[in-house]
């Protein structure tokens, strides 16, 4: 039997051991814990960011460079930025951040040289863009070729600090877009980095980079100051046999227009076209060639002026419909066709369509007297046509508050068998008509002095 001071000294011993093994075991506890720490924060400081590289596109209004005369012949420009953007799962910055620890930024571009020619100084960098914020920049330039090589880094007697900013373009170029006849849309002019290298951390762990290309363009506002319109103006008929509508272009004052082609269709039944009336002077005098032609059903037109249209609101045709129905009616009158010179800096054109509407003739209805309305206002035109059936004698007068430019009376078929101008305030006007001409429906157009139609049948 082991006596009790060796039993001690066993008991002490296995005591010792003990606190040995739960030592050991906790500093390799300890060791495997900090080996964990440090292994998250080199996957923290080794997370890879993928990179975005674009140009701008510039646009040029058309307008706005044909009639500025500083850029006669080229477009200049010098603000096409040149971007960069870092991205991982969560994170998206335009710029180099602080913890990117950019030193150095070298990259190529190429450029298209058929359209665009860069100048001196080439690059701009205001502060207001990160290579700004470099202290040293070096930059070569091939004109042929169309490539540029820049490098940005810190100033080498100073202290090496990097680079910081967000939310800003890498840099500016300067240049000018050459202009050939037709308006500059992409693939053309345009601007693509080539190659990018970073040196910081940023650098180190980088993915893969995206290179988009940027472009310098003319082309045609659509917004509605640059948006044409053409219009036709309602008809209401009542119950006379003829009427008139308009057709008006709107919004081509100084804006390039010279040409216009229209078509305009009678959709349903009731009404035809018969003629068109001029406007008189004033109205449509811009236009110097006027080519027309007339069908029961279409009306084309394609008119041409010597210099640009000035004037907002242009009366292109005054349009004299005749119904075809003694019956109620409802017809369309649609715009086909609406389009203006190459030229023309409008970016976008416009329809407004109209509707033509009759009511029923009773057929026991003859009107020999009349007073002709303003169907426009609903109020009275202050005209008074009188007819004699007895002496073929149409008497028209007009109030003292208004004047007439013309009083035109056409038979059934549209055809001009009579006409009178510039009837003054307060007068009468006698139309005596052919003794031999037929009886039957014949219409009176009355135009006031303001321009605007009014008329009404009646029968001999």
């Amino acid at each position: 039997m082991k006596s009790a001071i060796q039993q001690e000294k066993v008991k002490s011993g296995r005591t010792v051991l003990r606190v040995r093994g739960l030592s050991q075991t906790l500093i390799m506890l300890l060791l495997i814990g900090a080996g964990i720490a440090t292994s998250e924060r080199g996957i923290a400081q080794s997370e890879q960011r993928s990179l975005r590289i674009w140009v701008d596109t510039l646009g040029f209004n058309f307008c706005e460079v044909e009639n500025s005369a500083e850029m006669e012949n080229d477009v200049l420009f010098d603000n096409w930025g040149v971007w960069l953007e870092s991205f991982a799962d969560e994170d998206t910055t335009i710029g180099f951040r602080v913890q990117d620890s950019v030193l150095v930024c070298t990259l190529t571009l190429r450029w298209d040289t058929s359209r665009i020619q860069l100048q001196p100084p080439y690059i701009l960098t205001p502060p207001q863009t990160v290579f700004g914020r470099f202290a040293s920049k070096v930059q070569s330039v091939d004109t042929v070729e169309g490539l540029l090589w820049v490098s940005v880094s810190p100033a080498p007697e100073g202290a090496i600090r990097p680079a910081v900013g967000t939310g800003i373009p890498l840099f500016y170029m300067k240049g000018k877009l050459k202009r050939g006849e037709e308006l500059v849309e992409p693939p053309e002019a345009g601007a693509r980095v080539q190659s990018i290298e970073i040196e910081g951390k940023l650098g180190e762990n980088l993915g893969s980079s995206r290179f988009i290309s940027g472009f310098v363009k003319v082309q045609r506002d659509t917004t509605l100051e640059y948006a044409g319109t053409l219009k036709v103006t309602e008809g209401d008929l009542d119950t006379n046999q003829v009427d008139t509508v308009e057709l008006y272009v709107r919004n081509i004052a100084n804006h390039k227009v010279r040409e216009i082609r229209f078509s305009l269709i009678n959709e349903g039944a009731g009404v035809k076209f018969v003629d068109t009336i001029e406007a008189g002077p004033g109205r449509t005098g811009e236009w110097n060639v006027r080519d027309l032609t007339v069908t029961s059903e279409k009306i084309t037109g394609y008119f041409t002026s010597d210099a640009d249209i000035t004037s907002d609101d242009s009366l292109l045709v005054r349009i004299l419909l005749e119904r075809t129905t003694d019956s109620a009616f409802e017809s369309s009158l649609i715009i086909d066709e609406f389009s203006l010179n190459e030229q023309s800096c409008l970016g976008k054109l416009f329809v407004e369509n109209a509707e033509v509407v009759g009511k029923l003739i009773p057929t026991d209805t003859v009107d020999t007297t009349m007073s002709v309305v303003n169907r426009s206002r609903g109020e009275e035109s202050g005209v008074e046509v009188v007819l004699s059936k007895e002496t073929n004698i149409l008497q028209v007068t007009s109030a003292r508050q208004s004047s007439i430019q013309s009083v035109t009376i056409y038979d059934i078929k549209g055809s001009r068998i009579a006409y009178v101008e510039n009837l003054e305030r307060g007068k009468s006007v006698v139309v005596k008509m052919e003794k031999n001409v037929r009886r039957g429906k014949y219409f009176v157009v009355i135009r006031g002095s303001e321009g605007r139609f009014w008329n009404r049948q009646f029968i001999l």
